[in-house]
């Protein structure tokens, strides 16, 4: 259950449920009987259909007025996120699995109890995978499994309702701590990617080819700037960077023993032996002198860890490099990948005993905190840093946890109030200690590769290193996706990315909308998960195009639902991203030259939607946010003189919000089945508006929807693909 505030005990033993599992504004609990979850659905549904005059009579009336969803314990909540994490970034290859199993209570259960684990036994076998061992605890109620199968079993595995958690084999810190003393010959074994493998960017302080995790990977090291001898790395930012895009994060190969390099990589040096631009040449020139050297020779992806410390955002207008780097996206066809920059925390925050709980909100009211160039560019994925999870001293608190922005990192929005970060990864953070403040501490950074001769580690903290994991998964998935363009590269990062689960007590008080804002503006849309961008799997399916689009037109694509999604049980999600490279303006305020409004209309003739949205002016639908399904049918305000005759999915950040944005990410989780009209036909509506762009200027798209279904046994994937037996076509109308 997601809650809006935290519940007490009493009021879950008010109707006889038992919390298992609770965290701050998330809880798991268990019914004893399915009649009692029945009656407890049937009343929390009535409660939401009563007029707020008759709520306060209701029994229970406390309790659920702080629920805002309800859904049944499902695969998400059996995978932890240090498996999940593992999973992606293993690919095909075996991995040893933690299983803990349900037992139903007592010695009296035992039989039960082992038919629930020989369930797991038969699906792990007939998997192809093994069970290496076995504990069960009758008395305390614990049943474990140890198991070995390919990593993509996983996700098979979680829809058994036998099992309870899926985790990581429990590794000793140990094994990270020793890195000063390893030697290339303790390395993971390396295989060089093959000559098909995309090319990619870093555009830094240049590359250690020697490193023996760098050099086999390498296509060129080279700088264009004369100030720089050559392409090496002096300051080791830029081995780090590449190190991570290449190989992922450290802490996780470490312990699997699997390297899989995501591609070529191509290093050009624009930073000297400090990190910094060479005092003659112009920064702007010298970075786009780059970006367009690796368009040249052939790369799609472009990961840009640099940014100017002098030049934060204000007053929400474009700063130049950015707007430099967007017009470049746009002529290349690039994937620009950038991070937020970063931020001492002294410049905003007192290091008090409470600054651990009021750093978000000193964040979000500061002008300190605001993004650097060229973090702003409107067309690059902007990547914010997460906190760190991890044992500290006595007397000191991480500032940060997983689920949270790291001290360090900055905030949105972008331009014209433009919703940035797009998503963000863990980037290291900062302790507070009782005596000295804040303080940094080797835990709590990122494991990296060293440029230094004699050492093959480093440790670091910051935005830059968040960003070349970003550029990994786009680098993935365009080697999934070789004829992907850079909208649809872009769509299908967004749509992988899982929403992180940061407190609500760190933020303001703010209304609904007020407070999506402020968590994209902090952490983004989540973390991209590596397979999810690459892959649809039985219960998570995506559907994806990419097109071009004339300004002031309509797209419109029949989406094919499933029919589990009119069906009772379950939680089913839809997670829509948009993503076009529309003309852009350094000076104007209203600095992208068109917008994207998507819908997902339900129940329409294609011929009304059409005609309706055509109709609707950019004012109109700026203005409209979409009505719950509770308010279908409600009175809109009569400004809306179109969109209130459409029925919509109420996704995620509102369209009118998201519009600002050229990379636009909605979601949708629905614990309830959807009511579909008459007839049952949904459609993705995409109508772009011009602002300043000339008539008939044509912008290039990608769109990514994807539906999943968490309900034991539902292979989505299997009849959607029965239903689609040739692509899905594109129609557009004026």
């Amino acid at each position: 259950m997601t809650l809006n505030r935290p519940v007490t005990d009493d009021l879950w033993e008010g109707v006889d449920m038992l919390e298992f599992d609770g965290r701050s504004l998330e809880s798991t609990v268990a019914f004893s009987k399915r009649v009692e979850l029945t009656s407890f659905l049937e009343r929390l549904a009535k409660y939401r259909a009563a007029s707020p005059s008759a709520k306060g009579s209701l029994l229970g009336a406390d309790l659920f007025d702080a629920i805002d969803d309800v859904r049944f314990y499902g695969p998400r909540d059996r995978v932890t996120s240090r498996l999940r994490q593992r999973v992606d970034e293993t690919g095909s290859e075996a991995i040893d699995v933690d299983v803990e199993i349900w037992h139903p209570g007592g010695e009296t259960k035992a039989e039960e109890a082992r038919a629930w684990v020989r369930i797991v036994e038969d699906a792990v076998n007939g998997a192809d995978g093994a069970v290496l061992d076995w504990f069960t605890s009758h008395e305390a109620g614990v049943q474990l499994l140890r198991i070995r199968v390919a990593a993509p079993v996983v996700d098979r595995l979680a829809e058994l309702d036998e099992i309870a958690s899926m985790d990581v084999k429990p590794t000793v810190s140990a094994v990270l701590s020793d890195l000063d003393d390893k030697t290339a010959e303790d390395l993971p074994h390396m295989a060089p990617p093959g000559a098909d493998a995309p090319l990619f960017a870093v555009i830094d302080s240049g590359v250690s080819g020697a490193h023996p995790l760098i050099g086999p990977a390498l296509y060129e090291a080279t700088t264009l700037l004369p100030e720089l001898e050559d392409g090496a790395d002096a300051h080791g930012h830029g081995t780090a960077v590449a190190g991570l895009a290449l190989h992922g994060a450290a802490e996780d190969w470490l312990l699997t023993g699997t390297l899989a390099p995501i591609g070529r990589l191509l290093s050009i040096r624009v930073l000297d032996e400090g990190n910094e631009f060479p005092a003659q040449p112009l920064w702007p020139k010298a970075v786009v002198e780059a970006v367009e050297h690796a368009a040249r020779l052939g790369c799609r992806v472009v990961n840009l860890s640099i940014g100017d410390s002098t030049a934060s955002m204000a007053d929400r207008r474009a700063t130049r490099v950015a707007a430099l780097l967007d017009e470049l996206a746009r002529r290349h066809g690039l994937v620009l990948v950038v991070p937020t920059g970063n931020v001492d925390p002294r410049d905003y925050l007192e290091p008090h005993a409470e600054a651990h709980q009021e750093f978000v909100r000193a964040m979000l009211a500061s002008e300190e905190t605001t993004l650097l160039d060229p973090a702003p560019s409107a067309l690059a994925l902007t990547v914010g840093a997460l906190g760190a999870e991890s044992a500290l001293n006595l007397g000191e608190t991480a500032i940060g946890g997983p689920g949270a922005p790291s001290v360090i990192t900055r905030r949105g929005p972008g331009v014209a109030r433009g919703l940035k970060p797009e998503v963000a990864v863990a980037g290291g953070t900062m302790a507070l200690n009782d005596t000295v403040g804040f303080a940094d501490r080797r835990h709590l950074k990122r494991i990296v590769l060293s440029h230094e001769p004699d050492a093959l580690f480093a440790w670091e903290k910051g935005t830059s290193l968040a960003a070349p994991l970003v550029t990994r998964v786009a680098t993935a998935v365009q080697a999934a996706y070789p004829g992907a363009s850079s909208t649809l590269i872009r769509a299908l990062v967004l749509q992988a990315a899982s929403p992180t689960t940061l407190p609500e007590a760190l933020l303001p008080d703010a209304t609904k909308s007020g407070s999506e804002r402020h968590r994209v503006h902090l952490v983004g849309h989540g973390q991209p998960s590596l397979d999810a961008a690459r892959f649809s799997r039985p219960t998570r399916v995506v559907l994806f195009d990419q097109a071009e689009l004339e300004v002031d037109r309509v797209v419109l694509y029949e989406v094919p639902i499933p029919a589990s999604f009119f069906e009772t049980g379950g939680t089913r999600t839809i997670d829509l991203a948009v993503c076009f490279d529309p003309l852009t303006r350094y000076r104007r305020k209203d600095y992208l030259g068109s917008r994207l409004f998507p819908y997902l209309v339900i129940g329409h003739e294609r011929e009304d939607i059409v005609r309706v949205l055509a109709e609707a002016d950019e004012e109109e639908l700026s203005a409209d946010e979409a009505p719950s399904d509770e308010e279908q049918g409600a009175q809109r305000p009569t400004a809306l003189k179109h969109l209130k005759h459409l029925r919509r999915v109420d996704l995620r950040p509102s369209t009118a919000m998201s519009s600002d944005s050229a990379n636009i990410l909605q979601r949708r989780r629905l614990s309830q089945r959807l009511r579909p009209a008459e007839p049952a036909v949904f459609h993705l509506a995409i109508r772009s508006t011009a602002r300043w762009s000339p008539a008939e200027t044509t912008d290039a798209f990608g769109v990514a929807l994807a539906l999943g279904h968490e309900r034991l046994r539902i292979d989505l994937h299997a009849e959607l693909r029965a239903r689609l037996e040739v692509p899905v076509e594109v129609e557009v109308e004026a």
